[in-house]
């Protein structure tokens, strides 16, 4: 009997476990990756790290505030070999991706952020902000 999931779901189990991601691997997507979006080195989710799926890192604070609110003065401390520009690429590459839920991307992509960069900094963008209810502040 098969499991519940999704296909695209299934094709992202099917992967080897441990995809060695690192700055070698950030010349390895397509422009039409880049532009449509990818999978391609998110993890699958029984590899990543508890802390990263539990949202309890700095890494999945920022992709939350990026995602949720937009952030400004980004400011990234790369670990070594890493070029930033390539780097935020396919993070946004893999961030716009429909394939897996939601979870699995924030936890995963915080995971590869993690790889990639050793500190962040930034501020959230405040370009024309509503509170709860949807009234403008």
């Amino acid at each position: 009997m098969k499991k519940m999931g999704t296909k695209n779901a299934d094709s992202i189990n099917a992967r080897p476990a441990a995809i060695l991601f690192g700055p070698e691997q950030l010349d390895q997507i397509s422009m039409f990756e880049l532009q449509f979006s990818t999978t391609k080195f998110l993890p699958q989710y029984h590899v990543i790290p508890n802390q990263f799926k539990f949202g309890h890192t700095k890494w999945n604070r920022l992709l939350s505030d990026w995602f949720y609110s937009g952030v400004t003065d980004l400011q990234l401390v790369p670990k070594r070999g890493v070029d930033v520009k390539k780097a935020l690429r396919v993070i946004k590459a893999h961030m716009i991706s429909f394939e897996p839920s939601h979870g699995h991307k924030e936890a995963g992509v915080a995971y590869m952020m993690s790889l990639l960069f050793e500190d962040a900094e930034w501020s959230l963008d405040s370009a024309d902000r509503m509170d709860a209810i949807g009234e403008r502040k």
